[in-house]
């Protein structure tokens, strides 16, 4: 199990003073984290795909590679089209960046729309992930479908039943917000899970709003039940070593973003049975 940081950096972090690129890495780096994620734009960069090239593999950091597609908007012939130049881009930077899966957002779309319909969302997915999916395996590299405010964990598990080498790349906090909830999903979704987004949230229902609000919290100390659904990974999946999970971390404002990770780092060492020590945060 291979543990990274994804986001969030608040500006007490300094990440975004003076070249933002390399800040991240500095901060992955001073923190012990061996995992990040990064946009095949961002990847095919010039600069960016030299640093990566050069001062990065020092750090040791390997990458989820995040691409996007016209699902809904675009001829299935243009998706497919669309599938060849993004595995033609991964094979490009494979090596360069260490890739380890390749993360796939659906958006703008949600399963509550009424047009197009889910009937017509779940095919357009299924019949432009299955090339994309079948190339990135062709390399060596997992896919993973993320919940990104929009689908269910088990809508996603049903395109992952029919399309062949695609998973879940399951942010265990963005559930929250289309009515899911990951203990819900747990038992039969680590068969199928690639990598998280490890993140957490305090839930307040409002029943004048009709709304579940949300504040960040440190991983662990929320109502997300992080414990339980990496004792689920633990458990279930058929090669727990093989997972990227990343923090994607939502600060307690209570605590403010420095503590708030340190606390977290330190509920992901007793999870984890202490195989994952990190240094103390470096303000």
């Amino acid at each position: 199990m291979i543990w990274g940081y994804a986001g969030v950096f608040p500006g007490e972090f300094r990440i975004w003073d003076g070249d933002p690129f390399r800040n991240k890495y500095r901060f992955l780096a001073d923190h012990g984290f061996a995992a990040t994620g990064i946009g095949l734009k961002e990847a095919l960069h010039p600069e960016k795909r030299a640093f990566l090239r050069g001062e990065a593999p020092a750090t040791g950091i390997v990458h989820s590679v995040h691409v996007s597609m016209d699902f809904f908007t675009a001829p299935v012939e243009a998706l497919r089209e669309q599938a060849a130049r993004l595995v033609e881009g991964l094979a490009e930077v494979k090596e360069d960046v260490r890739a380890r899966l390749v993360v796939v957002n659906a958006g703008p779309y949600h399963r509550y729309q009424r047009e197009p319909s889910r009937g017509f969302q779940m095919e357009r997915l299924r019949e432009a992930l299955a090339p994309l999916a079948a190339g990135a395996h062709g390399l060596g590299l997992k896919t993973g479908l993320e919940n990104h405010c929009d689908y269910l964990v088990e809508d996603i598990l049903d395109l992952c039943g029919a399309v062949p080498h695609l998973g879940l790349f399951w942010d265990t906090g963005n559930g929250a917000m289309t009515g899911d909830h990951p203990s819900l999903a747990s038992r039969r979704a680590a068969p199928r899970t690639v990598g998280t987004h490890f993140k957490d949230f305090f839930a307040f229902p409002n029943e004048k709003t009709l709304m579940l609000e949300l504040k960040g919290a440190s991983l662990g100390e929320g109502d997300m039940e992080l414990e339980r659904l990496h004792r689920d990974l633990m458990e279930l999946h058929p090669d727990p070593e093989s997972l990227v999970m990343e923090f994607e971390l939502i600060p307690d404002a209570a605590l403010g973003p420095w503590a708030s990770l340190e606390r977290s780092k330190r509920f992901v060492e007793r999870i984890s049975g202490w195989k994952f020590r990190y240094p103390e945060a470096r303000q």
